[in-house]
């Protein structure tokens, strides 16, 4: 089944006595007077509109957490799993952004160079690929999953296998993890207010943050000289050298990369030429 949305909209509308369809040449093929009626009666071309366009896929997935007028917008590999719990515990709620009214809410979060990201998240779709159990949601925080088990042993021993070493050094998206962020947000990219990580301590992003919230009427205190969660360990350092090495002495993978990510490294470079520190400033 190829078009798997205009199947599931055309069988949850359809009379029983018409026929099956299964991809949206099919569809084409139907009757006039069948199309009509999905058309007329149930707006299949308002639904086409929305399998078609990006925007609406992402304002029915992307979620972020919210406190009064703020909200933190999360992007896994960008202490994702810190700032989830952190705001969490502070009693922030998880949101779909679909439900927000997008001119009353101020966005913030913090940011890294797309290659960099890029990295860490090519290591972490590997490592997630030898989890021994399925990922659970922990209790105390909606954003993150329990501990997966990982074989580590396995891992370690397919790191040294050409066709494994192969398969990294062709790979171009794995998963979330490293999806561009002009994919994630589109024309919402440029509504946020990003802080770019790479350039500052971690104790320099959160004084930003403070200063955000001050902007815009809170004062909230972050932990300052805390540690980080899910420290990586010596596999997935090795993975990620691994990933490293595999991508910068393979030109077709870097110009995959400058073709899918172009458009996020000009994001970045105009954040960084514009950005002003002021976490000196609290």
């Amino acid at each position: 089944m190829l078009d798997i949305e205009i199947v599931n909209f055309y069988n949850s509308v359809r009379d029983p006595s018409w026929p099956d369809i299964q991809n949206y040449v099919d569809w084409v093929s139907l009757p006039e007077h069948i199309k009509e009626e999905c058309n007329d009666l149930h707006g299949f071309q308002h639904r086409k509109e929305q399998v078609c366009d990006a925007e609406y896929w992402r304002s029915i997935t992307t979620d972020v957490c919210v406190y009064k007028n703020l909200a933190y917008v999360p992007i896994p590999k960008c202490a994702y799993m810190y700032n989830t719990t952190l705001f969490t515990n502070l009693g922030w709620t998880k949101v779909p952004i679909s439900e927000l009214d997008m001119d009353a809410i101020n966005f913030f979060g913090p940011i890294m160079h797309p290659l960099n990201r890029w990295f860490k998240g090519i290591t972490e779709w590997l490592v997630q690929a030898y989890a021994v159990n399925e990922p659970i949601l922990t209790p105390s925080n909606p954003w993150a999953n329990n501990a997966m088990q990982i074989d580590w042993a396995q891992l370690t021993a397919d790191l040294k296998n050409k066709y494994f070493k192969k398969l990294i050094s062709t790979v171009n998206i794995g998963d979330l993890h490293s999806l561009p962020y002009s994919a994630m947000f589109g024309s919402m990219l440029d509504k946020i207010n990003w802080i770019p990580m790479d350039v500052l301590t971690d104790n320099q992003v959160k004084i930003s943050m403070m200063n955000f919230f001050k902007l815009h009427g809170h004062n909230i205190a972050l932990p300052l000289d805390d540690q980080r969660l899910h420290v990586s360990n010596s596999t997935q350092l090795e993975i990620l050298n691994t990933v490293k090495q595999e991508f910068y002495t393979n030109k077709s993978q870097i110009y995959s990369f400058y073709k899918l990510y172009a458009d996020d490294l000009k994001f970045y470079y105009n954040l960084v030429d514009k950005f002003t520190p002021d976490w000196q400033l609290l």
